[in-house]
């Protein structure tokens, strides 16, 4: 023992780091430095409640300066035609809130649901499949866009941005050449209930869309797939030495979000009674600016399905408002890209300053 603690002492001693006071321990620094990042956390997770809350007196503030500039706003039928227009929105939203909770992100999303609508209008129309057969198939395929999307990021290394960028174009043409650019028509009734039928006096995409978002808050809030989604955001390096496949949950992220975006193009397809390559086109920067404004944070780790669900509301209320008050709706896009900028610099500026 004496000899340990003799050998101990002629060692020369580690460099300290900067927070590292010359009486400290190393075990001590690392517990301070867990204990800050425990901090950091509950702060980032306290101003997406408050975000939240902000959002939602906001969506309430547009509802009613929306009324008061138009008496239609606020009726049953026309509060039902936002909820039916935001459905495939929706959708589309809680698969980008997944994969920017990962720290990744897909921007295939919005050629995939046309891509994936289109997929199933040629299979059910031209070649002829019973449409159940067809929608499986055309979700299989978009599932496996997704795993190959995943694949790419975490096998090859190629950052998310340009490897989804590059499928955004790829599934973009596809889309136009299996249709050969006109919109294919002709789907069953039984099928295109799903987009233009009801339930109880509720439209079907509604519906389906509240299944979708009740899924997948169920899979982030009480599986083991969700607190690791979560934890590779927040630290991909210190998940890896938790034990968590980073790899895989990466993979299984971009397959869910392709999933979404295939059900959002089956129903989109559905209401619109038709599989086309230019449906969805504004979807993209839609959906990103929802999760944005919805708290999820740009840079992984932290989001909510309900911010989503609020910030999907706020989009669609903004383009419904303008449209009964016939306000161009460039102004629209105007407006949703000052959203995404503004929310990308607020969530820079909240972690630099809880840092």
């Amino acid at each position: 023992m004496v000899n340990d603690v003799q050998g101990q002492s002629a060692s020369p001693r580690a460099p300290l780091s900067p927070n590292q006071s010359a009486g400290a321990s190393p075990a001590a620094d690392h517990g301070q430095h867990d204990s800050r990042r425990r901090v950091f956390r509950m702060g980032l997770r306290d101003v997406v409640r408050q975000s939240q809350v902000r959002l939602l007196l906001g969506l309430v503030v547009v509802w009613v300066v929306m009324s008061a500039l138009s008496p239609n706003f606020l009726t049953t039928s026309n509060v039902l035609n936002i909820l039916l227009n935001a459905s495939p929105l929706m959708i589309l939203a809680v698969g980008v809130t997944v994969t920017l909770i990962a720290a990744e992100i897909d921007l295939s999303i919005a050629a995939l649901e046309a891509f994936t609508g289109a997929a199933f209008a040629v299979l059910a129309v031209k070649v002829g499949l019973p449409w159940p057969a067809a929608a499986a198939i055309a979700l299989l395929g978009a599932a496996g866009i997704g795993l190959m999307n995943g694949l790419f990021v975490t096998r090859v290394k190629m950052p998310s941005f340009v490897t989804t960028l590059a499928m955004l174009s790829i599934l973009q043409g596809f889309a136009f050449v299996i249709t050969k650019g006109t919109a294919v028509y002709g789907f069953p009734n039984s099928f295109s209930a799903l987009g233009q039928g009801t339930i109880a006096g509720i439209n079907t995409p509604i519906i389906l869309a509240v299944v979708v978002v009740v899924i997948v808050f169920a899979l982030l809030r009480s599986t083991r797939f969700g607190l690791e989604v979560y934890a590779v955001g927040g630290n991909a390096d210190s998940a890896r030495l938790a034990g968590v496949n980073v790899e895989r949950v990466k993979q299984k992220v971009f397959m869910l979000s392709s999933i979404t975006a295939g059900i959002a193009g089956l129903v989109l397809a559905a209401r619109i009674g038709a599989g086309s390559g230019s449906v969805g086109q504004t979807d993209l920067l839609d959906a990103i600016a929802a999760v944005a404004i919805g708290g999820t944070s740009l840079f992984g780790g932290l989001g909510t399905l309900s911010g989503t669900v609020i910030g999907v509301l706020f989009i669609a209320s903004i383009r419904n408002g303008l449209v009964l008050l016939n306000v161009s709706a460039f102004w629209a896009q105007v407006a949703i890209g000052a959203v995404i900028l503004l929310a990308v610099f607020l969530d820079h500026l909240t972690k630099g300053r809880l840092r």
